[in-house]
């Protein structure tokens, strides 16, 4: 520990030289139609996103609005809610990945076949509505356990379930079923 605590003195007393560095522009390093390109290509994928945001919205206020009657123990309830939020969202959201896939192979940035782009993510999408699941009971036993406190005790869940899942899913819910390849 005393030889890192030195060499980070040692260090803190260091500078970095000036550097002139050449000014770089895209307009210096491409030409026109491959920046209007770029940008149609940029454009596209914005607006994509944005229609399945709206759709996802859309379908989540519809799903909200139809009340979904769920019979089953109540922690299966919210479970099987949780899912369907996320079967909800998902399924407004394909046709707008599915074109995004196109809009990708249109400006050859992918060559992937449809078919493979939906179903390659298999075991992340089962993961995540596993989650979506687990979220959904969670939700519902911690408002189970203290109805007082509710809507705080339901944002300290939602906040937990969050951060259980960035640090989760890179290394449980996508894992790398073989190694990469060189090719």
């Amino acid at each position: 520990t005393a030889a890192w605590l030195v060499a980070a003195a040692l260090l803190w007393r260091t500078s970095v030289p000036e550097l002139d560095l050449p000014e770089l522009t895209a307009r210096g390093l491409f030409d026109e139609r491959t920046l209007e390109r770029n940008d149609r290509y940029a454009g596209g994928h914005a607006a994509l996103w944005a229609g399945a945001l709206v759709a996802q919205i859309g379908a989540l206020a519809f799903l909200a609005r139809r009340r979904p009657d769920v019979r089953a123990p109540l922690l299966l309830r919210g479970a099987a809610i949780g899912a369907l939020v996320y079967v909800t969202a998902w399924t407004a959201a394909l046709p707008f990945r599915l074109a995004g896939q196109w809009w990708r192979r249109r400006y050859d940035v992918s060559d992937l076949d449809y078919l493979r782009y939906v179903a390659q993510p298999w075991s992340t999408t089962l993961g995540e509505l596993a989650l979506a699941a687990l979220a959904g009971a969670a939700l519902v036993g911690v408002a189970r356990l203290l109805p007082r406190a509710t809507w705080l005790a339901v944002w300290a869940a939602v906040s937990a379930i969050a951060v259980a899942y960035v640090l989760v899913y890179p290394s449980l819910l996508a894992p790398r079923l073989r190694p990469l390849e060189n090719e």
